[in-house]
């Protein structure tokens, strides 16, 4: 993927189909998911092309706009994370796993869908689930829910989680992915520009 460095309002690109990097492993070890044995993630884990659509344009530290997208698919096979580690480690993992299987030169930044990316998109119509890197904590019949936030077909929770004796959480539950980038394409401002979503 070769994107210009830099380009008007009126060529961002609303959908883009990125080709998988292909020939990548991630390996979420015990520690981190909290599970017996570790568990692998390939490449295959996505299509061998990658569809992402436009959430619009975040600006960066240096000033600078450029467009960021959605990946229009989740993983295959989910994430498991359960027990106190995933606790503690299960947003760096969820990024880790994204950004470890998608990134590829042309992108300026990938990782997974959070919290803060659900206003500007309407993912309630959507059927996906998927695993947020954002923090969750809610209330549900008397049991509250910690860790990583999640979308379960259209409807945002956290995973199921206690409080222990010793103050410590744990959280359980098995989902997808689901990747973000932001294309190395600096947006120059331009009559369009004010009309794009600025995140």
């Amino acid at each position: 993927m070769e994107p210009k460095s830099t380009i008007m309002a009126e060529e961002v690109r609303k959908e883009i189909i990125i080709k998988n990097p292909s020939n990548r492993k991630v390996l979420v070890n015990t520690c981190e998911n909290g599970l017996i044995e570790p568990q692998l993630f390939l490449s295959s884990a996505f299509p061998k092309e990658i569809a992402y659509r436009l959430l619009g344009l975040v600006k960066f530290p240096d000033g600078n706009f450029y467009p960021k997208y959605i990946c229009e698919t989740v993983s295959e096979p989910s994430l498991v994370l359960t027990g106190y580690p995933s606790y503690e480690e299960g947003i760096d993992v969820i990024n880790r796993v994204c950004f470890e299987l998608t990134w590829q030169e042309g992108m300026l930044q990938a990782g997974s869908v959070k919290r803060s990316d659900l206003k500007y998109f309407d993912y309630r119509s959507e059927e996906l689930s998927y695993w947020l890197a954002s923090p969750g904590i809610y209330g549900w019949y008397g049991n509250n829910h910690f860790g990583p936030g999640n979308v379960i077909s259209g409807v945002t929770d956290s995973g199921y989680g206690e409080i222990l004796q010793n103050s410590r959480c744990f959280i359980s539950g098995y989902l997808p992915v689901r990747p973000t980038m932001v294309l190395n394409s600096k947006v120059v401002k331009s009559p369009l520009f004010d009309s794009l979503v600025k995140l």
